[in-house]
């Protein structure tokens, strides 16, 4: 039996590998607080519905219990992907930060995936998207009343014929 991924044929085994990966990722994006502004793309409330979910979880987290720790504070795999969640609760920004400051030796080729994920929220965060005497954005609804039409500098003349 395979599963196909693309163009790659999966064995039944590396299918499974890869839902179980796939969990481990989906589980840890619903308990990290910083993801909650896109938990529309990843949201498991339906999932938790399924008790055979929730065992897999239990079960998941006991393997990994047992096996060897690693990682710069020698921890068991689920709770070293837990350790930027940990250190900066509400900031994607953090987290990477914390990542890139502390798991360099294990990320290899992957630093510059990180790298990039890090210059792209320095982008959205420079001056040109905030206001220039630090203060906050306030923009106030456009609103019909008060005759705000009337306000509008644009005066168009009605269409006719001739163009």
């Amino acid at each position: 039996m395979t599963a196909t991924a693309g163009t790659k044929e999966l064995s039944a085994k590396e299918a499974t590998v890869q839902v179980l990966e796939e969990m481990i990722l989906l589980h840890l994006a619903n308990e990290n607080p910083a993801f909650h502004p896109f938990a529309i793309l990843f949201d498991d409330e339906k999932l938790k519905k399924n008790p055979n979910y929730i065992k897999t979880w239990i079960q998941i987290k006991a393997f990994f219990e047992t096996q060897p720790v690693f990682g710069p504070k020698n921890n068991t795999l689920i709770n070293m992907l837990k350790e930027p969640v940990l250190a900066s609760p509400t900031s994607l920004k953090g987290q990477l930060d914390y990542i890139r400051t502390y798991w360099t030796s294990v990320l290899g080729e992957w630093i510059l995936r990180l790298l990039e994920g890090i210059d792209t929220i320095n982008e959205e965060e420079k001056a040109a998207w905030h206001p220039t005497n630090g203060g906050e954005v306030s923009m106030d609804a456009y609103s019909l009343d008060d005759n705000d039409l009337m306000k509008e500098c644009e005066r168009f003349s009605p269409d006719r014929e001739w163009m």
